[in-house]
């Protein structure tokens, strides 16, 4: 089992640089909304490492949120409209 650590605030930011340089993968991709779990945004998402950086737009210095990616598992799923989305998306 991993142990806990603590990340601060700063070496979030510093990590968000440099997947801006050296990312893996990069891309406008929707995420619910957590005041209105029906809602959806588009935002700018990098991934970096073990990490799913997120912005508000491409051009955005500031650092919008993060997901930790460690342990999870991902399914790709293709949708031809966002309605069937509704009812197919599964978490893990």
């Amino acid at each position: 089992m991993p142990l806990p650590s603590r990340i601060s605030d700063e070496q979030f930011v510093h990590l968000a640089s440099q997947a801006k340089h050296h990312c893996s993968l990069s891309g406008k991709l929707f995420i619910r909304v957590n005041e209105n779990p029906a809602k959806w945004q588009l935002k700018w998402f990098i991934l970096y490492q073990n990490f799913l950086f997120y912005f508000e737009s491409e051009d955005s210095a500031k650092l919008s949120g993060l997901i930790y990616l460690e342990h999870s598992v991902c399914e790709r799923l293709c949708f031809t409209n966002l309605k069937d989305s509704e009812n197919k998306v599964s978490m893990r």
